[in-house]
């Protein structure tokens, strides 16, 4: 089975993925929990392998996309493996990071991945300790992304860390100002979403919960069952 939920910010909202497993005993390590995002947050290596441990009494597999708070020098060290048809980091046994631009066959789901956004208070952020220039999307990211989706068919979900111009634009009456300004992720994901044909879209990086339209979802604290 297929779960997934939004950024857990390493220890800040770790708490949630625990809780939601005493709900839920039947998950084990064949299921996977997906994480949109803001994983780790900006951490040390010390602070990242401490949360490792503790992911690696959990009874899933979680699975997630790089966010805008990440330590980049960290995450592009980990190695590197082919699963689920596409190209991932192993952090751990059970912890493994979905690359941007990569089309996976998880569960029978065909999902498609793109991490990144844009941190909108790097300006009280220092660059290479709290904040890395690698959270905005490249081109190369990019072409890849298209190339992938290319002659791809139908994906039944994308999982990206920030959002479209389009789906950034029906969040204007629940979002303040300063979130909602368009910025080259929300560009580079509307390319991509004018390419996919796809079910369902879920992003996390704007904090909340809600249900835009049939096809795009925010998700932060809510966790959702891949049927």
């Amino acid at each position: 089975m297929i779960y997934l939920t939004g950024d857990t910010h390493a220890l800040i909202d770790y708490d949630k993925i625990p809780a939601w497993l005493a709900w839920n005993s039947s998950v084990t390590r064949d299921d996977y929990l997906i994480v949109a995002g803001d994983f780790a947050g900006v951490m040390t290596r010390g602070e990242l392998d401490s949360l490792l441990s503790l992911y690696a009494y959990l009874p899933v597999t979680l699975l997630f996309v790089d966010g805008n708070h990440e330590n980049f020098d960290l995450l592009d060290g980990f190695p590197e493996r082919e699963a689920f048809g596409g190209r991932v980091g192993v952090l751990s046994e059970n912890v493994l990071h979905l690359k941007r631009g990569e089309l996976y066959e998880i569960e029978g789901k065909r999902i498609f991945t793109f991490g990144g956004g844009t941190s909108i208070d790097k300006y009280r952020r220092e660059e290479g300790v709290s904040w890395w220039a690698r959270e905005l999307p490249t081109d190369a990211e990019l072409q890849h992304a298209k190339k992938t989706l290319e002659g791809a068919g139908h994906i039944d979900l994308i999982v990206t860390h920030s959002c479209p111009s389009r789906a950034l634009s029906a969040m204007v009456p629940y979002l303040y100002s300063a979130k909602l300004e368009v910025f080259r992720d929300n560009e580079v994901l509307e390319e991509i979403a004018s390419l996919a044909d796809f079910d369902k879209w879920y992003f996390g990086h704007y904090h909340i919960d809600l249900a835009l339209d049939s096809q795009f979802t925010a998700v932060y604290r809510d966790f959702y069952e891949i049927l």
